[in-house]
């Protein structure tokens, strides 16, 4: 005989969402914005590059990410500032990867400011989250979106 075990998860209310700057405007991002990134790297390797269908892909992804009662302004905005397909990649990178460091509390790299502390000896620290995306891209035959989301962070650490 089965036995319930209990009610679990932590519903987050779109009242705690996360927020950015989007062309002169504040936009929410929806709580839990890392597991949507789980989502991106499955049906990304069920895509190819050239395939029509690719910027629906893009579209979903970031419907997923972008708050409801934002969206219309969103894209409109999208729009009506050029944004492409890369674009848009690098926004779902940097959201992800900010999104991470919000829901853990933990930033994904250290601070230019900060001191290395101690050297370790053993196991090397764990990649950052466009890493750790890119390499599951590649893993699945996706370099293309990995090249994409690296040259992403490359940008960003430039600009910093």
């Amino acid at each position: 005989m089965s036995k319930h075990l209990g009610d679990f998860g932590t519903p987050k209310p779109v009242a705690d969402a996360n927020t950015f700057g989007w062309f002169g405007t504040t936009m929410r991002v929806r709580p839990g914005v890392s597991l949507i990134m789980v989502d991106f790297i499955d049906m990304a390797a069920e895509i190819d590059e050239d395939d029509p269908k690719v910027k629906q892909f893009v579209v979903d992804m970031l419907k997923k990410i972008v708050v409801d009662d934002d969206w219309v302004q969103f894209w409109g905005l999208a729009k009506d500032n050029g944004q492409e397909i890369p674009d848009l990649l690098r926004l779902m990178n940097a959201l992800t990867e900010a999104g991470v460091e919000a829901d853990t509390s933990r930033p994904t790299q250290r601070r230019s400011g900060s001191s290395p502390g101690r050297r370790g000896t053993g196991r090397k620290s764990k990649a950052n989250s466009s890493e750790q995306v890119s390499r599951q891209l590649v893993k699945r035959g996706r370099a293309d979106l990995a090249e994409v989301i690296q040259m992403s962070a490359r940008e960003e650490q430039a600009t910093g």
